[in-house]
C-alpha cells in the first residue's frame, strides 16, 4: 500500500471492507492489493467478491474497483469480475516497484 502512494497515486485512507484490506485514492478508486501467482474463479472468491460489494458504512460498491494483483488472473476469473465492475491490473508489482532503491553494502 506505501509502494502504490509512493508510485502510483495519494491514498486517503486505509480501511477494512468485510475483512479486505483495501485502500482509497485521491482519485475516488477503491484498491484491493493482492499478492498472489494466480488467480482463478471459485465459490470462496465469488463469496468475499459479493460481500465486499454489498451495502456498508463505507460504501464500497459505489467505488471505482481496482484488483491489483502481482501474478496473473485466469480468463474466467477476469471476465467475471470486469462484469461486475472490477478494474483488473496484472503484475502489479512492475508498477509498484518501480521506483525501488537498492543500497549495496561493503
Amino acid at each position: 500500500m506505501g509502494r502504490y502512494h509512493r508510485n502510483v497515486e495519494t491514498v486517503t485512507a486505509i480501511l477494512d471492507t468485510t475483512g479486505i484490506l483495501n485502500l482509497q485514492d485521491r482519485a475516488g478508486r477503491r484498491i484491493v492489493i493482492a499478492p498472489v501467482d494466480h488467480v482463478f474463479w471459485t465459490e470462496k472468491l465469488d463469496a468475499k467478491e459479493q460481500k465486499f460489494q454489498a451495502p456498508s458504512d463505507d460504501d464500497a460498491g459505489q467505488a471505482r474497483l481496482e484488483l491489483w494483483i502481482s501474478g496473473t488472473m485466469d480468463s474466467a476469473a477476469e471476465h467475471e469480475l470486469e462484469q461486475r465492475g472490477w478494474t483488473i491490473v496484472d503484475q502489479a508489482d512492475r508498477r509498484l516497484l518501480k521506483k525501488m532503491t537498492f543500497f549495496v553494502l561493503n
